[in-house]
């Protein structure tokens, strides 16, 4: 079964999603959608890796939070609430 998921940017992430510089940032209230935008923006540009001779695309990122358990119970649950393992599977920790 296919799982059908979207997601719709604000404006202000839609410009930050376009944007292709060096340095970019965004900041808002809790609940604005930031952490979602950036697990979004990961996977749009992981996808956009071209496959190696293996056909696997292979990318890294870094995801900074102030302390594990910020990292652990906000981030990587966004994350994982929109690529959950079953669908695009196992996550690294």
């Amino acid at each position: 079964m296919t799982r059908r998921v979207e997601y719709r940017a604000t404006p202000t992430l839609a410009r930050f999603h376009r944007s292709n510089a060096f340095v970019r940032g965004v900041r808002g209230p809790v609940g604005s959608g930031k952490s979602t935008a950036m697990c979004w923006e990961i996977m749009r540009r992981a996808r956009k890796q071209a496959p190696g001779p293996d056909g696997v695309r292979h990318t890294r990122w870094a995801v900074v939070r102030n302390t594990y358990r910020e990292l652990a119970d906000t981030t990587l649950k966004t994350w994982l609430d929109w690529f959950p393992e079953d669908d695009t599977g196992a996550f690294d920790r």
